[in-house]
């Protein structure tokens, strides 16, 4: 199985942002939580591992 890096590669990130963005809903795993708003997913289809950061106001879900 061969494995793309996205995450670390610019070039491949744009190359796979079109396939992604047609899809709609992907199913991917979680790798690696950096943080609470960065992980790092591994997307089975399309074989690659891409970073998501996530942005956006949480307090509904973090002051409960």
């Amino acid at each position: 199985m061969h494995l793309v890096m996205c995450a670390q590669d610019v070039s491949k990130a744009k190359q796979f942002l079109p396939f992604l963005q047609r899809a709609g809903k992907t199913e991917a795993l979680v790798e690696f939580v950096a943080s609470g708003s960065r992980l790092r997913l591994y997307i089975p289809k399309e074989t690659c591992l891409i970073t998501l950061l996530l942005s956006g106001d949480c307090d509904i879900l973090c002051h409960n």
